[in-house]
């Protein structure tokens, strides 16, 4: 869509080219309108998710092409121009369509992957680990009253109480003896509470759960950031156990958001994605933990730096990952 500027008479009639956002907020649409048919309508408050996502997205542009020159880097150009503009439409829309806000810290981290065959950009928009939190409580079947994450350390007196013949709601005992010198991690947990208190689930998170999410990371990043990459790992597994509804989540949504790795790697650490760019991502459920995972809103947030470390989308030939910094919106 152009705009006509008038001009005196006798002069050339000029047509406004749109902007690069007024030209991203256009494929979203259309891309809403394929998606959505003649149901929900492009609402407001989504049309402003998508300006959030469009700045989200010029800066992560804007802070690799940065990174790419200081670091001397060959290569593709990070802009506008080399992104896959289509894809990234549509994950805009499905991202849109969970309410969730990029300019909301840990909402959604823009992961750039260099396309061989299509010479461009593919952007992944990684879900982190607050954005699962609201998906979890805005879009369940039936909304949890309450969602609590824990870190458990070795100086902490801790006892799971499972749903037994003798105990109709599953709950735990937690007691921390020293606030200011927990020691060492030893667990986590969630406490997911219903209205009804025989819903109620705990959710272990186990040393193995630990170590797989971080198996994946060949960096330091983990050591650097202990606390934070332990606590992010309870938030994904834990709301990853509220049953979403269908009614409040399209399938296309759910889908792009199943496949995102629950496990979190450091978004700023270009090593390490560089070295996971081309690895399969395991499998982080355990078999093991209890199925009772109660999950509350007491949980600090440690406001960690870190996201989500990013399967490569299928399709991509030889991907080269790119974590973009995190703007200070």
């Amino acid at each position: 869509m152009t705009d006509t500027i008038v001009k005196p008479e006798g002069q050339a009639i000029e047509q406004r080219k749109p902007t690069i956002s007024e030209r991203f907020m256009q494929d979203v649409e259309k891309q809403f309108l394929a998606e959505m048919g003649d149901g929900p309508k492009f609402s407001a408050f989504q049309k402003k998710l998508v300006q959030h996502m469009y700045l989200k997205v010029d800066a992560s542009l804007k802070a690799q092409e940065d990174k790419r020159q200081q670091k001397g880097r060959g290569g593709t150009e990070y802009a506008w121009n080399t992104v896959d503009r289509q894809k990234l439409a549509l994950d805009t829309v499905h991202i849109v369509s969970l309410g969730l806000d990029p300019l909301i810290s840990n909402h959604v981290h823009p992961v750039f992957y260099f396309n061989g065959r299509k010479e461009k950009y593919d952007v992944q928009l990684q879900v982190g680990y607050m954005g699962r939190d609201y998906i979890a409580r805005q879009h369940a079947v039936e909304p949890p009253i309450a969602i609590t994450y824990e870190l458990v350390y070795d100086s902490d007196n801790f006892k799971a109480l499972p749903r037994s013949s003798e105990r109709e709601v599953e709950g735990y005992e937690f007691e921390i003896t020293k606030p200011f010198d927990r020691g060492t991690i030893i667990g986590g947990f969630g406490y997911i509470q219903y209205a009804d208190p025989k819903k109620n689930r705990l959710v272990l998170v186990t040393q193995r759960d630990f170590k797989r999410s971080q198996g994946a990371s060949k960096s330091d990043f983990w050591q650097k950031n202990d606390v934070e990459m332990h606590l992010k790992t309870v938030y994904h597994r834990v709301a990853s156990k509220v049953q979403l509804d269908p009614a409040k989540v399209n399938s296309a949504a759910f889908a792009a958001l199943s496949t995102d790795d629950p496990m979190t790697a450091e978004e700023e650490v270009d090593e390490e994605a560089r070295t996971n760019a081309n690895r399969e991502v395991m499998d982080f459920d355990d078999e093991r933990t209890i199925d009772a995972e109660p999950v509350g809103s007491s949980a600090p947030d440690p406001q960690p730096s870190s996201s989500d470390a990013a399967r490569p989308p299928q399709g991509s030939e030889q991907p080269s990952v790119e974590f973009p910094e995190e703007p200070g919106f």
